[in-house]
């Protein structure tokens, strides 16, 4: 989703949340400390829709440790965000998440590819952060890092308690330093992984020639120049392979990213009409469609997806499996099946916010239970050691 097209909050949100959160309109308030005493001026004490809350234990806390504190004067922004987060928290959803203005920026540069770090892709799940894939050709890819492996500690420092965004901020850093992670994968005991951290620069599409017929595209994620990078591609393809009836489209470990790139692809091969359903909180419902004409139309299409393939990597199988006969290789993916709602405030700190669910053309639902391949073929731990690709050897033979 672009940002420039989401629909803007104007007003942002405070709490204290201890046994639940409550919302809060907060735009515009002051604070004024002057010695023990603090005088507030608040605005917008009611929000523009109905709601009956009790804030009496909020402000009460706020005035103690605005007066009491040890540590007063408090910066109150913090204590905003602070407030905010937990409010957000309380939602229990892995997939809202407010964002301070440092969080914001970090979010932004990993959208865009560029930044340093290892290279993966994180959700907060179970209150533990885990990796939902490693980026391809990414320190964390090189150092063996796997879709749902948990990091349990970053440079000996305990993960639990902390937020998605404050584990990434740990694990993020100068390109050439080692970064240590706790790993707990099952059916292991907890390991330890020293990386080196680099600059992440993703390419999202890449193609090859496997046969005189047969092309392999690669799509590692759905980001900001996917759409770019995938119509160079297809170009690529028609010129250099003309003779091509069949296309492997790899999705593996692909978490996911911007919806509109998977409809862009998913529109190559489809020649009109569904690529995804949209139920949204209010009881609308959107159907989105192809964006343009399908230049790929009518080739054999095998699609690779493992658990690692997440999201928007969903939305495009699914609507090659029911739109365009799409046959699924591989393992069953992460499930993943709500829409958010990328909103930024005033301050720079921003909302990803679910606000619906995505369903395939026919109405089937991924969340927590995934795509189903036509095909399963699982990778043991040696296929992996061993580079031992058995999905794409049996992709190449659907395919011929």
């Amino acid at each position: 989703m672009n940002k420039a097209n989401i629909f803007f909050l104007n007003v942002l949100l405070i709490i204290f949340s201890l046994t639940a959160g409550y919302y809060f309109g907060k735009q515009g308030y002051e604070v004024e400390i002057k010695g023990k005493e603090v005088s507030i001026d608040i605005q917008n004490k009611t929000p523009n829709f109905d709601l009956t809350a009790d804030f009496s234990v909020f402000w009460e806390t706020w005035e103690n440790i605005n007066q009491k504190h040890i540590n007063k004067p408090l910066d109150t922004s913090e204590l905003v965000w602070g407030a905010t987060k937990g409010l957000v928290e309380a939602v229990n959803d892995p997939y809202t998440i407010f964002l301070n203005p440092q969080e914001n920026v970090s979010n932004d540069e990993i959208l865009r590819g560029e930044y340093e770090g290892i290279g993966a892709e994180l959700i907060l799940k179970d209150e533990i952060v885990t990796i939902v894939s490693p980026f391809d050709s990414s320190p964390a890819k090189k150092a063996g890092l796997r879709p749902e492996d948990k990091i349990l500690a970053v440079n000996d420092e305990t993960t639990f308690g902390l937020s998605l965004f404050e584990v990434v901020e740990k694990i993020k850093g100068p390109r050439g330093s080692q970064v240590k992670l706790t790993i707990s994968r099952k059916d292991r005991e907890p390991f330890e992984v020293s990386i080196a951290r680099d600059k992440i620069e993703l390419k999202t599409v890449s193609y090859e020639e496997k046969s005189d017929q047969i092309v392999y595209i690669r799509i590692s994620r759905f980001g900001e120049k996917t759409n770019v990078e995938w119509d160079n591609a297809v170009t690529g393809l028609i010129s250099e392979y003309p003779k091509a009836k069949s296309v492997i489209l790899d999705l593996r470990g692909n978490p996911g990213g911007f919806l509109g790139s998977a409809v862009h692809v998913a529109s190559e091969f489809i020649s009109r009409g569904v690529v995804v359903k949209e139920e949204f909180s209010d009881g609308t419902n959107n159907d989105i469609n192809t964006d343009h004409e399908a230049k790929l139309l009518g080739k054999r299409l095998i699609i690779l997806l493992d658990k690692g393939s997440a999201s928007a990597s969903e939305i495009l199988a699914g609507a090659l499996k029911e739109r365009a006969k799409g046959v699924l290789v591989g393992t069953v993916t992460f499930g993943k099946g709500t829409v958010q709602e990328p909103v930024d405030y005033k301050d720079g700190s921003g909302l990803n916010l679910t606000v619906g669910k995505w369903l395939t053309p026919e109405g089937y639902w991924v969340h927590e239970k995934g795509l189903n391949p036509d095909y399963i073929v699982e990778l043991s731990d040696k296929d992996i050691e061993e580079n031992n690709d058995l999905q794409l050897e049996k992709a190449l033979e659907l395919a011929q």
